[in-house]
């Protein structure tokens, strides 16, 4: 974001980056800016980049791979396989494979650059094409 478009009184005052880049308004819809975010036409008061097209959330309700699809399965998962509060969470670090279990339920993380093995049991959820592919996270529950 160009220095001139801050509008944070923090970054204003210390010259330094602020919470600006996290406070762009929302793309809702459109080709170009501002993405059907209020009634105005042009940049709001933060602008908005104008590569942000095809990440509206028209265009992602459109698309069931996008990340707004993913997060709603994510949604839909999390109340029907919720695990008591209470329940002990065990987590395990091997190499770059971050595993966490509450439960039945199991979340596998493999933040490498290649696939490693998933744990058995069904999976729920995966952020990726393939359970335990690189960069992945894969949610199962376990038999």
């Amino acid at each position: 974001m160009p220095k001139k478009a801050w509008q944070d009184p923090s970054a204003l005052r210390t010259g330094k980056a602020g919470r600006d880049g996290c406070r762009v308004p929302l793309p809702w819809a459109g080709t170009e800016p501002p993405y059907d975010f209020g009634p105005a036409q042009g940049q709001p008061w933060i602008p908005q980049p104008t590569t942000w097209g095809p990440l509206t959330v028209a265009a992602q309700d459109a698309d069931p791979d996008s990340t707004l699809a993913f997060y709603r399965r994510a949604l839909e998962a999390r109340k029907e396989y919720a695990v008591p509060a209470g329940d002990e969470v065990q987590v395990t670090v091997v190499k770059k494979v971050l595993t966490f279990v509450r439960g039945d339920l199991l979340c596998h993380l493999n933040t490498g650059t290649r696939a490693v093995p998933a744990p058995e049991g069904d999976v729920l959820l995966c952020s990726g094409t393939t359970p335990g592919g690189p960069d992945t996270a894969t949610w199962i529950r376990r038999r």
